[in-house]
C-alpha cells in the first residue's frame, strides 16, 4: 500500500478543499449576517436640584421608561420618515441604570452595618438595537431621533407647565363672519404673544439656530399683526358696518349677550353667597380677603374663628376651608369682571351693526378686499405658527439641558463582526476541507490497495492492468508512447534447497526494482504468470534502453546479494512511432514479440 503522503492527498482534492472553504465561508457569512444586530447608546444624566432624590422638576418622581414611550417613539419615527411600527422600535430600546462604584461600596458598608439605604441613580445608558435589516446609521440616526424627542417631551411635561397656544388655522370667512374672524385671529395673537413673553423672561436672549428668531422676534411678528394688520380690519369692518349676513351676526351676538348675562347673573348670586359666609369669619377677615385680592400676601390665620358654623356643620379644619372660600371668591370676582367687559362689547357690537351706515361712503368691493386680508392674514399667522413650533422645540430641548445632561454622544457599534468570524470560518472550514482530502485520499489507498494491488509484487494487479489498457485503447496513442514487456524467470528453481519461498522473495524483489526504477515515469503492473507490463507517454528510444539499462543493472546487484533468490528477465519494448502502430494491444504484443528475440 502506498505511503501517507500528505502533500498528494491535498493536491489531489484540492479542487474539494477550495469548494468546502468557500461554500463554509459563505453558509457562517450567511448565517452571521442573519443574526446581525447594530446597537447604538448614549449617557444621560439628570442634573435638576431633586435629581438626587428621584424627581423631576415639577416634584413627580423621575420615570425613565418615558423614553421609550409611544409619544416619543411616534415622534423620532415621524421626525425620520419611517415607516416601521412603534413597537419594533420600542423593543429595542433598553436603558439601564449607572451605579457609581463608590456608591456600591457605600451601599455595601451601610447594608453590613444593618442601616437603611436609598439610592436613586442620575446616569442612565439608554441603547437601542436594530435588526440585521438595518445598519450602523439607522441606529445611531434612530436614537438620536428618541433622545431629542424625549428631551422635548420631558422638557414640556416637566419644565414648561403653560399649554402651548392653537394656531387659528380653522379661521376662514367661510365659517365665521368678519368681525368674528377678526376676533379670532386676535385672540390668537394675544394668546401667543402672552406664551413667548413668559418663555422669553425664563430664558432672556435665547434664539433658534434652526429658524434664526429669538422669542422676542416672533413676539413682536404676532404684535405687527394684532396692532397693525388686524386693528386695520377691524377699524374697516366697524366703520363701514361690513358683515356677510347681519342678521346671522346680530342673532349671534344677541345670543351671546343673553348667555353672558344668565352666567352674570349666576356669578353674582354665588358671589354674594361667598362675600356672606366670608363675613361669617368676622370683619377683620373680610379685610384679609380685600388684602389677599389686591395681591398682597396676608396672613390671616389670627383672624379665623374658631366656631362658625356652615350648613348646620362645624368646620374642623378652619384654616383650610377659609383659603377656599378666599379662592372662591377671588375666581367668581374675576370671572364677574370678564363677564361684564364681555357684555359691553358684546352690546357695543350689537349697537354697531344695528344701526344702518349713516353718511359713511362704503367703497365697491369693500367686502372682497377684507375677505382676502383675512384669508392672507390667516395663512401668514400659520406660517409663522409653524416658525414659533420649530423654535419652542428648539427652546425645548435647550431647556431640557439644563436638566438632562446628554453625557456622551451617540456611539454605535456591531454585535458580530462579520470580518472576523468570515475569517475564523474560512480557517475552520480549510482544516475540514484537509482532513476530508486526507481521509479520502487515504480511503483511496486502501481500496486501491486491497482491490487492485498485487500482494507479492506490491504494484498493480492484472486488474488495474487490464483498466489501463481499456483507457488507452478509447483513443489512438500519441507519438513516442512506449509499451514495455518484461517476463520473470527464476534461475533457482532447479537448485537444491530453493524451496517456493524463495521464489516468491525473488518476485518481490523484481516487483520492488521495477516499482523504484518505473513508477515514476508511468504506469508499470504485474499482469500475473510472471509477466510485468509497462505504459509510458512521452518516451523515446534513449529514455526506454535507460529505463532497461537501470533495471537490469538493479537485478544484478540484487543478484549478487542473494544468489539463491537470483533473477532473470526477458525485455521487449515498443514504441508507437517507430513500429507505426497506435493500437495500445497491438502494441504490447509487438513489446511481447520483441522480448523473444
Amino acid at each position: 500500500m502506498k505511503d501517507f503522503q500528505l502533500l498528494r492527498y491535498i493536491k489531489t482534492f484540492g479542487y474539494l478543499i477550495i469548494l468546502i472553504t468557500v461554500v463554509g465561508c459563505i453558509l457562517v457569512y450567511q448565517f452571521a449576517r442573519q443574526n446581525q444586530s447594530y446597537t447604538a447608546t448614549v449617557i444621560l444624566k439628570y442634573v435638576n436640584a431633586n435629581a438626587s432624590e428621584g424627581l423631576t422638576p415639577a416634584g413627580t418622581e423621575i420615570d425613565v421608561s418615558e423614553i421609550y414611550s409611544a409619544s416619543v417613539v411616534t415622534q423620532a419615527i415621524q421626525e425620520l420618515g419611517l415607516s416601521t411600527s412603534v413597537e419594533s422600535i420600542r423593543s429595542g430600546v433598553t436603558v439601564e441604570e449607572i451605579i457609581p462604584e463608590d456608591e456600591l461600596i457605600r451601599k455595601e458598608a451601610l447594608l453590613e452595618e444593618g442601616e437603611e439605604y436609598e439610592y436613586f441613580p442620575t446616569q442612565y445608558q439608554v441603547s437601542f438595537t436594530g435588526d440585521s435589516d438595518t445598519n450602523l446609521d439607522y441606529a445611531t440616526d434612530v436614537l438620536n431621533a428618541i433622545i431629542d424627542a424625549y428631551l422635548i417631551q420631558y422638557s414640556t411635561k416637566y419644565i414648561d407647565d403653560v399649554s402651548f397656544p392653537q394656531n387659528a388655522a380653522n379661521v376662514s370667512v367661510e365659517k365665521y363672519d368678519y368681525i368674528e374672524c377678526v376676533d379670532l385671529l386676535q385672540e390668537s395673537c394675544n394668546q401667543i404673544v402672552g406664551y413667548l413673553s413668559q418663555k422669553d423672561e425664563n430664558y432672556p436672549g435665547f434664539r433658534s439656530t434652526q429658524t434664526g428668531y429669538a422669542l422676542s422676534d416672533l413676539q413682536d411678528e404676532y404684535e405687527y399683526i394684532r396692532d397693525t394688520e388686524l386693528q386695520k380690519l377691524y377699524a374697516m369692518i366697524l366703520n363701514n358696518q361690513i358683515a356677510q349676513d347681519r342678521d346671522v351676526l346680530l342673532t349671534n351676538y344677541a345670543n351671546k349677550l343673553t348667555l353672558d348675562r344668565i352666567n352674570l347673573t349666576n356669578t353674582s348670586s354665588t358671589l354674594e353667597k361667598t362675600r356672606a359666609l366670608i363675613q361669617q369669619f368676622g370683619t377683620k377677615t373680610l379685610d384679609g380677603s380685600n388684602y389677599s385680592f389686591s395681591g398682597t400676601d396676608v396672613t390671616s390665620s389670627g383672624l379665623i374663628l374658631a366656631d362658625v358654623e356652615l350648613d348646620n356643620n362645624r368646620i374642623t379644619n378652619t384654616i383650610t376651608t377659609y383659603d377656599k372660600l378666599i379662592n372662591q371668591y377671588l375666581t367668581l370676582h374675576s370671572e364677574q369682571a370678564f363677564l361684564e367687559r364681555s357684555i359691553l362689547n358684546y352690546q357695543k357690537m350689537y349697537d354697531t351693526f344695528s344701526q344702518e351706515a349713516t353718511g359713511t361712503y362704503i367703497p365697491q368691493g369693500t367686502a372682497a378686499y377684507v375677505s382676502q386680508e383675512i384669508t392672507e392674514i390667516a395663512a401668514d399667522m400659520s406660517q409663522l405658527y409653524d416658525v414659533v413650533c420649530d423654535t419652542m422645540d428648539e427652546y425645548n430641548g435647550v431647556v431640557s439641558a439644563r436638566n438632562i445632561n446628554v453625557l456622551t454622544s451617540v456611539a454605535a457599534y456591531s454585535n458580530l463582526s462579520l470580518p472576523i468570524y468570515t475569517g475564523l470560518a474560512m480557517l475552520i472550514f480549510l482544516f475540514m476541507g484537509c482532513c476530508a482530502a486526507i481521509a479520502l485520499g487515504r480511503l483511496g489507498d486502501f481500496m486501491n490497495y486491497f482491490l487492485y494491488i498485487d500482494r507479492k509484487t506490491n504494484l498493480p494487479n492484472r486488474g488495474r492492468c487490464d483498466l489501463q489498457v481499456e483507457k488507452y485503447s478509447a483513443h489512438l496513442l500519441p507519438d513516442w508512447f512506449a509499451c514495455l514487456y518484461i517476463q520473470f524467470r527464476f534461475d533457482g528453481v532447479n537448485q537444491a534447497g530453493v524451496t517456493r519461498k524463495s521464489g516468491d522473495n525473488a518476485l518481490k524483489k523484481l516487483g520492488k526494482i521495477l516499482g523504484d526504477a518505473l513508477s515514476s515515469e508511468g504506469f508499470v503492473g504485474y499482469n500475473n504468470s510472471g509477466q510485468f507490463i509497462g505504459l509510458f507517454e512521452h518516451c523515446n528510444e534513449d529514455k526506454v534502453q535507460t529505463m532497461v539499462d537501470r533495471i537490469t543493472a538493479e537485478i544484478e546487484y540484487a543478484n549478487s546479494l542473494e544468489p539463491a533468490e537470483s533473477i532473470t528477465i526477458n525485455v521487449g519494448h515498443a514504441i508507437s512511432n517507430m513500429e507505426s502502430i497506435y493500437d495500445v494491444r497491438k502494441l504490447l504484443q509487438a513489446a511481447i514479440k520483441n522480448s523473444k528475440q
